[in-house]
């Protein structure tokens, strides 16, 4: 396992709350990991898991990135994609205030959840425990449940998923916040704190009265800080105690004793600075492996120049090759064009002697017709001659009877 990146908040809050947050790359997937920085922060890192289901199921178009409890270590999915800082950052690039307000108007719609975890304040045990007194926000617009976590570097668009997703969720509240302390968190107070520029935009007071939020928020806000960081058990707190000047022995001996787990955090670091310098050292050696690999590559790019400029002659003559034959390739769609005229031209010839051709058919089928009807009466006179035949013939044989007659007569009268 590689560790890529490391960051330990303990020095600015309660033991409690208290732990360091690592990126690793393990068996080539990378994974983002936390842990307790002391034992009393065990706690803080179960409510981690527990926040995972609970958020889904509120925020069900936004993706939740998985997390696996490995002992006390929670072990977060790692998302890739561009953060909502990145599109605060590219409106104050480009000086867009109007697109600016619309990149905050989906961050507000990310954080309110689906549809019914809106609901009007009241004030709880525990809200009352991290947050005082707020008796001023009952029956005004609140969440049921809220990831006091999402601010615009911890929501990311996943790549993969292709939607907004939380890849952190340290601090998830199952019970009713006010919209406004909920927005001024992870939208205003956030920005102000981590997106540079944003200011010249807009100061944050102008921010605060466009969202109509009263400025009294920040007061209410700076509890939660306190809630975080603990009474003083830090640090950080200790240093900016003394630089004011406050100097309350009893308080900094409760401070000092407060801080005895620090030392167990410094033999952490220690030993964790000590597998890094062995990971650097694994580098160099890397790194001396890489640069024979380069000189392999910039030899092998020699040849590749080489033959790319055998290709280019190449190319070079097979352009005039190409050439020639566009050439050649024109004359013979001029030659074929006049084929084509030529083609028209005898269309249009065949169309007049098919016309022609047709009035000639229509005469000849005209004069078969006449042909028809001239054999049926050259039939009929064959018929009629026929029968002119057979009268012949009978009034022959009737001459010659009668001719015998007269011969016999004659014959009678001269004897």
């Amino acid at each position: 396992m590689r560790k890529l990146y490391v960051k330990c908040n303990n020095t600015s809050r309660s033991l409690r709350f208290s732990i360091i947050t690592s990126i690793v790359e393990d068996d080539g997937e990378k994974y983002v990991i936390k842990v307790p920085a002391f034992t009393e922060a065990k706690q803080h890192i179960y409510n981690m898991i527990n926040s995972c289901e609970i958020l889904k199921a509120t925020f069900p178009e936004i993706y939740v990135s998985n997390v696996e409890l490995k002992g006390d270590e929670a072990w977060f999915e790692f998302i890739e994609g561009h953060s909502l800082a990145d599109e605060y950052v590219e409106c104050i690039t480009n000086n867009d205030r109007k697109e600016l307000f619309n990149v905050i108007k989906k961050h507000i719609y990310i954080l309110k959840g689906k549809q019914g975890n809106e609901c009007l304040f009241y004030e709880t045990d525990k809200s009352k425990e991290i947050f005082g007194d707020l008796s001023c926000y009952i029956d005004k617009k609140a969440v049921k449940i809220s990831n006091f976590e999402a601010t615009a570097g911890n929501i990311l668009f996943s790549s993969k998923e292709e939607r907004y997703s939380f890849i952190d969720y340290e601090w998830v509240f199952d019970f009713p916040i006010p919209m406004d302390i909920y927005i001024y968190h992870c939208v205003v107070g956030s920005a102000y704190w981590t997106i540079p520029g944003i200011d010249k935009i807009i100061t944050k007071q102008d921010l605060l009265k466009e969202l109509k939020i009263d400025e009294k928020v920040e007061e209410i806000w700076q509890r939660f800080i306190q809630y975080v960081n603990g009474n003083g058990s830090n640090v950080d707190f200790i240093k900016m105690k003394c630089l004011k000047n406050v100097y309350d022995i009893k308080y900094l001996l409760q401070c000092v004793e407060d801080n005895k787990g620090h030392k167990n955090y410094i033999s952490l670091l220690e030993a964790d600075l000590k597998k890094q310098g062995q990971y650097i050292n694994e580098l160099t050696e890397d790194s001396k492996e890489s640069q024979k690999y380069i000189s392999l590559l910039e030899t092998d790019l020699k040849k590749q120049g080489k033959y790319i400029d055998e290709l280019t002659e190449g190319s070079k003559e097979s352009q005039k090759y190409i050439s020639s034959l566009e050439t050649n390739l024109k004359e013979q769609n001029k030659y074929i064009n006049e084929l084509t005229e030529g083609l028209a031209e005898s269309q249009k010839y065949i169309s007049v002697i098919e016309g022609d051709n047709k009035g000639k058919q229509e005469r000849i089928d005209d004069l078969k017709k006449m042909q028809e009807t001239q054999k049926e009466f050259i039939l009929g006179l064959e018929d009629n001659i026929n029968e002119q035949q057979k009268y012949i013939y009978f009034l022959e044989k009737e001459l010659e009877e009668k001719s015998n007659q007269l011969d016999f007569y004659l014959k009678m009268k001269w004897s």
